[in-house]
């Protein structure tokens, strides 16, 4: 049934209703029930999503299982947080990269054109919320260490460039930048090829005044990705 309104009026199908006649009528109550459909069939696919993941949780190898559930776009997030919690073997194997140490990938020679196939990971093994974007796009074609070249090692930094001082309360506002460091690492020695800093926006000034239920912190917005995936293309090209 489409149901749409027209000025004042209420179109069913091909008549026109006005308010008072479209309720008499009942079509209020339909419309109340089509939108009431609509937002129990969003629960119901919520609530199956989550039992889903936790059989795969529950699943002789829940690993490799998250891995696969990977590529379904309506579990894709819940399935890296569920990853990050188990442990997702290739970023548990080369986050001691970060640390400068050798994980016996294959030897990335930058003056040779790519691919040079390359993952993106926080320094402590987890993932980033690129991570796995990057990974389908610019990673070994498999899911083996020894075919990775560089570790890029991501640091999310929250930066305090001012502290504003309130002269009545004890008030104060901390601006904060937003920057990803990135270090990349060869695999197979360890060493550092390079070094970078993206800043996010610089957050706006300090009001002239503040009251209690302003937030104490200024944020800046997050660094756009968009010149992230530049960086990343670049290596691995």
């Amino acid at each position: 049934m489409c149901i749409r309104k027209e000025g004042g009026l209420y179109r069913v199908g091909s008549k026109l209703y006005t308010h008072d006649e479209f309720y008499r009528n009942g079509c209020g109550v339909v419309l109340g029930l089509l939108f009431l459909t609509s937002f129990a069939v969003v629960i119901i696919a919520t609530i199956s999503e989550a039992i889903s993941l936790n059989r795969i949780r529950a699943s002789d190898d829940p690993a490799t299982n998250l891995i696969l559930a990977l590529d379904k776009d309506h579990y894709w997030e819940d399935a890296r947080r569920a990853l990050d919690e188990i442990g997702d073997p290739l970023l548990l194997a080369l986050a001691p990269a970060c640390e400068g140490h050798a994980v016996g990938g294959t030897v990335y020679q930058d003056h040779q054109p790519g691919p040079h196939p390359l993952v993106f990971l926080l320094p402590d093994g987890k993932s980033h919320h690129l991570t796995y974007y990057y990974l389908k796009q610019w990673g070994p074609d498999s899911r083996r260490v020894e075919d990775v070249q560089l570790v890029v090692c991501a640091a999310e930094i929250e930066d305090e460039i001012e502290v504003c001082e309130y002269a009545y309360g004890g008030a104060s506002r901390t601006r904060i930048q937003q920057k990803i460091a990135l270090s990349v690492v060869e695999a197979a020695t360890g060493r550092t090829y390079a070094n970078h800093v993206f800043e996010g926006p610089v957050p706006k000034k300090c009001p002239t005044s503040v009251s209690n239920l302003d937030h104490k912190e200024i944020r800046g917005d997050e660094v756009d990705s968009s010149r992230i995936t530049k960086y990343i293309i670049e290596l691995f090209e």
